[in-house]
């Protein structure tokens, strides 16, 4: 394996191949992060983001307390490419879809959250500070990243958004460190976090407009950045 933007899609084409291969047959339970970490040589960041790539496209599943299993289920029929993910254009189709329904999670957030619901926003905004990789290769900021806005899409209490935002999340991964890579790490850093600021006061401050103009310049901020 090659650069560290490579290697989470790498990691996860692997795990594709031995999924229609049959090695991991449906229902069957996939190894530990630690046990694929170890095969592939890589750290258990890359295979996380891996696995989300892979849970995107509905080829995995989680089950809390049991581990990863492979999807009994047919793959979702809605699905991002990540190769398509290089064109501009498409790119650019993406991150208008994501300002609509992620302007929308946040006011109804801003609305709906319990205090359980914002310490979950605010603990994944306080992974976005401590996180020490915000460059293009920092997995573990956008791992922060997309934890952020899932517990916002939870704090909807509608569970379409949260398994949507979460979709939209784990496709754009690469796109999310892409957005970063035009700016130096420090600058990255104190931008997405002081945007991402904005977004959890206005939700703590139960103001429904705020949070949706605080999520429209974010991503609108992030568009700028990939130059679209």
């Amino acid at each position: 394996m090659t650069s560290t933007t490579a290697l989470p899609e790498e990691v996860a084409e692997a795990l594709g191949r031995d999924l229609a291969d049959r090695r991991y047959r449906p229902g069957d339970r996939l190894p530990t992060e630690q046990a694929l970490a170890a095969r592939f040589g890589v750290s258990r960041a890359v295979v996380r983001e891996a696995i989300s790539r892979l849970k995107s496209d509905g080829l995995v599943v989680s089950q809390r307390g049991s581990g990863l299993f492979a999807a009994t289920t047919a793959p979702r029929s809605f699905r991002i490419d990540a190769g398509a993910l290089t064109d501009r254009s498409e790119v650019l189709a993406v991150f208008e879809l994501r300002e609509a329904v992620e302007e929308a999670a946040a006011a109804l957030a801003a609305e709906r959250r319990s205090d359980e619901q914002l310490g979950a926003i605010a603990r994944a905004h306080a992974a976005m500070e401590a996180a020490t990789d915000c460059g293009q290769a920092g997995i573990e900021a956008v791992e922060a990243d997309i934890a952020f806005h899932r517990a916002i899409a939870e704090a909807t209490g509608n569970a379409r958004f949260t398994a949507f935002v979460g979709f939209l999340g784990d496709s754009l991964a690469g796109a999310i460190r892409t957005a970063r890579a035009g700016i130096d790490p420090a600058t990255a850093k104190r931008v997405t976090v002081a945007e991402h600021a904005s977004i959890l006061a206005a939700i703590a401050a139960r103001n429904p407009r705020a949070a949706r103009r605080a999520a429209r310049a974010h991503l609108r901020g992030a568009r700028q950045r990939l130059g679209l």
